[in-house]
Protein backbone atom coordinates (compact mmCIF):
# COMPACT_ATOMS: atom_id res chain seq x y z
CA UNK A 1 0.00 0.00 0.00
CA UNK A 2 1.48 3.29 -0.85
CA UNK A 3 -0.79 5.60 1.40
CA UNK A 4 -1.97 4.39 4.73
CA UNK A 5 -4.36 6.59 6.14
CA UNK A 6 -4.89 8.14 9.13
CA UNK A 7 -8.14 8.03 11.53
CA UNK A 8 -9.50 11.49 10.85
CA UNK A 9 -12.55 11.47 9.34
CA UNK A 10 -12.58 7.45 7.43
CA UNK A 11 -13.18 4.52 9.37
CA UNK A 12 -10.88 1.47 9.86
CA UNK A 13 -12.67 -0.71 7.28
CA UNK A 14 -12.19 1.98 4.34
CA UNK A 15 -8.45 2.58 5.49
CA UNK A 16 -7.87 -0.74 4.83
CA UNK A 17 -9.42 -0.50 1.59
CA UNK A 18 -7.60 2.46 0.60
CA UNK A 19 -4.04 0.75 1.43
CA UNK A 20 -4.89 -2.13 -1.22
CA UNK A 21 -6.95 0.51 -3.84
CA UNK A 22 -4.70 3.13 -4.24
CA UNK A 23 -1.51 1.94 -5.65
CA UNK A 24 -2.72 2.20 -8.83
CA UNK A 25 -3.29 5.33 -8.64
CA UNK A 26 0.76 5.90 -8.10
CA UNK A 27 1.05 3.42 -10.78
CA UNK A 28 -0.80 5.88 -13.54
CA UNK A 29 0.06 9.42 -12.04
CA UNK A 30 3.86 9.01 -12.19
CA UNK A 31 4.19 7.70 -8.84
CA UNK A 32 4.24 8.46 -5.00
CA UNK A 33 4.28 12.23 -4.24
CA UNK A 34 6.05 14.32 -2.06
CA UNK A 35 3.83 15.31 0.55
CA UNK A 36 2.69 19.18 1.02
CA UNK A 37 3.69 20.91 3.82
CA UNK A 38 1.07 20.28 6.53
CA UNK A 39 0.85 20.88 10.74
CA UNK A 40 -1.61 19.37 12.83
CA UNK A 41 -3.46 20.78 13.29
CA UNK A 42 -4.95 20.88 10.19
CA UNK A 43 -6.18 24.51 8.81
CA UNK A 44 -9.80 24.14 7.32
CA UNK A 45 -9.14 23.77 4.16
CA UNK A 46 -6.66 20.97 4.54
CA UNK A 47 -8.96 19.14 6.53
CA UNK A 48 -11.70 19.57 3.97
CA UNK A 49 -9.40 18.50 1.33
CA UNK A 50 -7.95 15.18 3.07
CA UNK A 51 -11.64 14.28 3.74
CA UNK A 52 -12.33 14.74 -0.07
CA UNK A 53 -9.17 12.96 -0.98
CA UNK A 54 -10.29 8.89 0.01
CA UNK A 55 -13.24 9.56 -2.31
CA UNK A 56 -11.83 11.36 -5.12
CA UNK A 57 -8.65 9.62 -4.88
CA UNK A 58 -10.58 5.69 -4.90
CA UNK A 59 -13.31 7.06 -8.03
CA UNK A 60 -9.87 8.07 -10.09
CA UNK A 61 -8.03 4.74 -9.35
CA UNK A 62 -11.25 2.53 -10.57
CA UNK A 63 -11.29 4.40 -13.78
CA UNK A 64 -7.38 4.03 -14.17
CA UNK A 65 -7.99 0.44 -13.46
CA UNK A 66 -10.00 -0.50 -16.10
CA UNK A 67 -7.02 0.48 -18.48
CA UNK A 68 -4.78 -2.24 -17.55
CA UNK A 69 -5.46 -5.94 -18.47
CA UNK A 70 -4.12 -7.50 -14.95
CA UNK A 71 -4.40 -10.87 -16.59
CA UNK A 72 -1.86 -10.35 -19.13
CA UNK A 73 1.71 -11.42 -17.58
CA UNK A 74 3.71 -8.94 -18.56
CA UNK A 75 1.23 -6.12 -17.75
CA UNK A 76 1.74 -8.06 -14.09
CA UNK A 77 4.84 -8.07 -13.82
CA UNK A 78 5.30 -4.93 -15.08
CA UNK A 79 2.78 -3.72 -12.20
CA UNK A 80 4.11 -5.62 -9.44
CA UNK A 81 7.77 -3.96 -10.68
CA UNK A 82 6.17 -0.85 -10.44
CA UNK A 83 4.71 -1.41 -7.17
CA UNK A 84 7.61 -2.58 -5.32
CA UNK A 85 9.57 0.90 -6.55
CA UNK A 86 6.48 2.81 -5.02
CA UNK A 87 6.91 1.33 -1.80
CA UNK A 88 10.62 1.67 -1.99
CA UNK A 89 10.32 5.59 -2.80
CA UNK A 90 7.26 5.88 -0.78
CA UNK A 91 9.74 4.53 2.52
CA UNK A 92 12.20 7.32 1.58
CA UNK A 93 9.73 9.75 1.37
CA UNK A 94 8.47 9.67 4.59
CA UNK A 95 11.94 9.32 5.56
CA UNK A 96 13.15 12.32 4.08
CA UNK A 97 10.12 14.22 5.31
CA UNK A 98 10.68 13.25 9.09
CA UNK A 99 14.69 14.36 8.44
CA UNK A 100 12.72 17.73 7.13
CA UNK A 101 10.73 18.21 10.72
CA UNK A 102 7.66 16.95 9.85
CA UNK A 103 5.68 13.52 12.14
CA UNK A 104 5.23 10.63 10.13
CA UNK A 105 1.08 11.50 10.49
CA UNK A 106 1.82 14.40 8.59
CA UNK A 107 3.73 13.06 5.83
CA UNK A 108 0.60 10.65 5.08
CA UNK A 109 -1.51 13.55 5.24
CA UNK A 110 0.69 15.84 3.00
CA UNK A 111 0.91 13.17 0.67
CA UNK A 112 -2.78 12.35 -0.01
CA UNK A 113 -3.23 15.87 -0.12
CA UNK A 114 -0.25 16.12 -2.60
CA UNK A 115 -1.95 13.14 -4.86
CA UNK A 116 -5.81 14.59 -4.65
CA UNK A 117 -3.95 18.26 -5.85
CA UNK A 118 -3.07 16.10 -9.02
CA UNK A 119 -6.82 14.99 -10.39
CA UNK A 120 -8.73 16.27 -12.69
CA UNK A 121 -10.64 19.92 -11.46
CA UNK A 122 -14.42 18.85 -11.83
CA UNK A 123 -13.63 15.79 -9.74
CA UNK A 124 -12.12 17.70 -7.38
CA UNK A 125 -15.00 19.95 -6.82
CA UNK A 126 -17.29 17.30 -6.95
CA UNK A 127 -15.58 15.52 -3.91
CA UNK A 128 -15.06 18.78 -2.15
CA UNK A 129 -18.86 19.49 -2.41
CA UNK A 130 -19.57 15.89 -0.70
CA UNK A 131 -16.34 15.99 1.94
CA UNK A 132 -17.96 19.40 2.86
CA UNK A 133 -22.01 17.51 3.48
CA UNK A 134 -20.10 14.59 5.47
CA UNK A 135 -18.12 17.31 7.72
CA UNK A 136 -21.58 19.48 8.26
CA UNK A 137 -23.38 16.38 8.66
CA UNK A 138 -20.76 15.13 11.46
CA UNK A 139 -21.48 16.41 15.08
CA UNK A 140 -19.60 19.05 16.38
CA UNK A 141 -18.33 16.96 19.71
CA UNK A 142 -17.44 14.20 16.96
CA UNK A 143 -15.18 16.04 14.93
CA UNK A 144 -13.95 17.85 17.73
CA UNK A 145 -12.67 14.77 19.12
CA UNK A 146 -11.21 13.10 16.07
CA UNK A 147 -9.26 16.35 15.95
CA UNK A 148 -8.13 15.90 19.18
CA UNK A 149 -7.22 12.76 18.99
CA UNK A 150 -5.40 13.04 15.90
CA UNK A 151 -3.36 16.18 17.57
CA UNK A 152 -2.62 14.22 21.02
CA UNK A 153 -1.33 11.09 18.49
CA UNK A 154 0.96 13.51 16.53
CA UNK A 155 2.40 15.54 19.52
CA UNK A 156 3.53 11.91 21.02
CA UNK A 157 4.63 11.24 17.94
CA UNK A 158 6.87 14.23 17.83
CA UNK A 159 8.18 14.25 21.48
CA UNK A 160 9.44 11.00 20.10
CA UNK A 161 11.06 11.93 17.49
CA UNK A 162 12.73 14.89 19.10
CA UNK A 163 14.52 12.96 21.78
CA UNK A 164 16.04 10.63 18.92
CA UNK A 165 19.23 11.41 16.50
CA UNK A 166 18.99 10.81 13.01
CA UNK A 167 19.71 7.70 12.48
CA UNK A 168 17.14 6.53 15.02
CA UNK A 169 14.53 8.55 13.55
CA UNK A 170 15.57 6.71 10.44
CA UNK A 171 14.97 3.17 11.99
CA UNK A 172 12.21 4.42 14.04
CA UNK A 173 10.55 5.48 10.72
CA UNK A 174 11.17 1.98 8.93
CA UNK A 175 9.60 0.16 11.76
CA UNK A 176 6.52 2.00 11.73
CA UNK A 177 5.59 2.39 8.31
CA UNK A 178 4.57 -0.74 7.37
CA UNK A 179 4.15 -1.38 3.45
CA UNK A 180 1.78 -4.38 2.36
CA UNK A 181 3.31 -7.67 2.33
CA UNK A 182 3.57 -8.92 -0.79
CA UNK A 183 1.50 -7.42 -3.89
CA UNK A 184 -1.93 -7.03 -4.01
CA UNK A 185 -3.81 -9.58 -4.60
CA UNK A 186 -4.94 -8.22 -8.55
CA UNK A 187 -1.32 -8.40 -9.50
CA UNK A 188 -0.75 -12.37 -8.29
Amino acid sequence: GVILRIMFVHGSSRTTSSIHILFPFNLSNGGVQAPLNVKIPLTEEQELKFTASRDALLHSVRRKADLHDTNHPMTKEHLRARHKGNQERTLDILIGAVRGGMTVQEARIGTSLAQFELLPAKLKERALAAAREKLDRMPVEQREAVRRHLRERNEREREQLEAMSDGEREQWVRSVWRPSQGHPAALM
